[in-house]
């Protein structure tokens, strides 16, 4: 037995060594093929990788935000920005974690409207402490993970508990909520040096004035309401190059920067009902093999087929005709005997927009099956008023009382068409944090870091009652989500001392906060007050923010770094991948 329990020993070892060797073969196989990184480095270039991207914007994150000049080489077009969201998207990057980074960045974007550059820091400050405990601690990643998931559990967990009175459920109307918010969004904006309250009245108006009107009566509470109260895309903003910012105003109706197809039409019809197409009216072509018993009247025929699709549009009772393409000269005549507005080379945006406001139904055929040119009645939409006006040297068509929603115009001035493209992308950015405001029942948090800092408070508390490793990755965490705060007053310009003194005094005050005899304090509301780098409630003066937003930031934020954390192999395929063979026929028991 002891014999035979010898053998079975060396015939391991021999396995052993057979399967190191043909591991050792795998890896120079690879290591011809191409580049394989490790652990390591595949975490140390993943860190640098973040950082660099959380570099490239930190400075537009507050009302001290700085704009970025971003220069495309190859077209030779330029961007002047703040936005983190335009300066994320504009960056191109080849390494992986850079661009999970800027994907997430993009998804906040598009699902919040706000927080974009939140999500970049956070995510940054939580790979590069997970880095640090990783390196100097030992730490397993996976308990890293775990402990990320649990904090982030606990900190949206915090925005829903009674007694953490953070969330202010306020009583205010509508509009004064959309006011307060509008003027936080804006304060980080361009807008700020201008006119801020001016242009958030604006703001403000044009997004109340894009809810629709069956949704007018609905309760601020009710769960049931959609979540698209108000489009963002849905508010018309028309740049004008020319003036100044403050010749920018709002104007009822829907402003469109299009002329009438004729100047004999008329000036002004009362009330409109608009046809809505993307169908050329202009002379049709016959089809080959048509035959015409008289050859001289083959363009009669044609003309005459052309004047058929138009009254068929006009018989349904349309006097206002859209067109995304050409409209000819017997069209225009038919309109206008008819007494009929035609607008040719409307953008197709507009018609999708002017479509849902009026209660049209875009038309991209009026031809039946048996060839004849037929326009539903039920498809036109209407309107109060359609008229022609001027605005600097140029003719537009005005559309007042739409039947479903009353939209209005944001007509911008500026100097430049650099400026007018920032500004524009300011009252989308605004547009959405309003929205977000608006669907969220009046919940909201306060601003200036002050949401921040509770979180962070809370979550300090949780590390020190763990008795697990995980206590690690939720101190790393709340430390983390101080860095909305600190950058904050670094973009401020203040001095060293001012924002270290500041910090101490925001974490201190949240921390008291959450002590027994003053849980129901108002110690939770107060941020950071960044023209003097001191502290003051947020919420009595209109700092507040949508708790939606919030939310979306720390789980797209914790999402992302867990994910950039997993990744500890890299492969890169050096070899060029070469067109494979065609197929032989006989190969594959084709042959003929």
């Amino acid at each position: 037995s002891a014999e035979k329990g010898r053998r079975m020993i060396l015939n391991q070892n021999e396995k052993n060594s057979l399967m190191d060797k043909w591991d050792q073969n795998k890896v120079n196989e690879l290591n011809t093929r191409g580049n394989t990184s490790r652990r390591d480095s595949v975490r140390s270039a993943n860190a640098v990788a973040v950082c660099a991207i959380a570099d490239a914007v930190r400075s537009c994150l507050g009302p001290y935000a700085n704009d970025h000049l971003i220069i495309d080489t190859l077209n030779g077009n330029s961007i002047l920005t703040s936005h983190g969201a335009t300066i994320a998207a504009s960056i191109s990057s080849t390494h992986p974690a850079a661009n999970i980074l800027l994907a997430a960045a993009s998804a906040q974007h598009s699902i919040a409207g706000d927080g974009s550059v939140s999500v970049i820091l956070l995510c940054a400050e939580l790979i590069k402490r997970a880095y640090l405990l990783l390196e100097h601690s030992k730490l397993h990643v996976q308990i890293l993970i775990r402990g990320y998931h649990l904090a982030m559990r606990e900190a949206c967990r915090t925005f829903s508990i009674p007694n953490a009175n953070m969330v202010m459920w306020t009583d205010k109307t509508p509009r004064g909520l959309a006011l307060m918010a509008a003027i936080t969004a804006l304060n980080s904006s361009i807008l700020s040096k201008i006119d801020a309250p001016r242009f958030a009245i604006m703001i403000v108006d044009a997004v109340l004035s894009s809810i629709p009107r069956q949704r007018k009566q609905v309760k601020p509470d009710d769960p049931t309401r959609a979540a698209d109260l108000s489009n963002m895309h849905d508010i018309h903003i028309l740049a004008i190059h020319g003036g100044s910012l403050t010749e920018s105003k709002l104007m009822p109706g829907y402003v469109l920067d299009r002329p009438l197809a004729s100047p004999s039409m008329l000036q002004r019809i009362t009330p409109a009902r608009i046809a809505c197409i993307e169908v050329s009216l202009t002379q049709r072509r016959l089809p080959f093999g048509v035959s015409v018993a008289d050859d001289t009247r083959l363009n009669e025929t044609e003309v005459f087929l052309g004047r058929k699709r138009v009254l068929a549009i006009l018989r349904a009772g349309a006097n206002l005709i859209l067109s995304t393409h050409r409209i000819d000269s017997v069209a225009r005549r038919c309109c206008i005997e008819s007494g009929a507005l035609a607008v040719q080379y409307v953008d197709p945006e507009d018609i999708e927009r002017i479509a849902r406001s009026c209660g049209a139904v875009v038309q991209r055929c009026i031809t039946d099956l048996t060839g004849d040119d037929v326009f539903d009645s039920t498809c036109l939409g209407s309107a109060e008023e359609v008229r022609t006006d001027s605005m600097n040297h140029r003719r537009v068509v005005i559309l007042r009382g739409c039947r479903q929603v009353p939209l209005s115009t944001v007509v911008l001035r500026g100097p430049s068409n650099l400026l007018l493209e920032e500004v524009t992308r300011t009252i989308r950015h605004t547009a959405g944090v309003i929205s977000r405001v608006l669907t969220s029942g009046g919940a909201v948090v306060p601003g200036g870091g002050a949401a921040e800092a509770s979180i962070s408070a809370h979550l300090e508390d949780l590390a020190r009652l763990l008795v697990s490793r995980e206590q690690c990755a939720v101190a790393a965490f709340s430390q983390a989500l101080l860095c909305i705060p600190r950058q904050l007053l670094l973009n401020s310009r203040h001095s060293a001392s001012r924002i270290i003194e500041t910090m101490s005094s925001l974490q201190a005050v949240h921390a008291a906060a959450r002590r027994p005899p003053a849980a129901h304090s108002i110690g939770k509301h107060f941020g950071l007050n960044l023209d003097t780098g001191t502290l003051r409630n947020s919420y009595s003066v209109g700092v507040i923010e949508p708790i939606s937003t919030k939310l979306y930031v720390i789980r797209i934020a914790t999402e992302t770094a867990i994910s950039i954390l997993r990744i500890d192999d890299y492969y890169r395929d050096s070899i060029p991948r070469s067109v494979p063979n065609r197929i032989n026929s006989e190969d594959c028991g084709m042959s003929r």
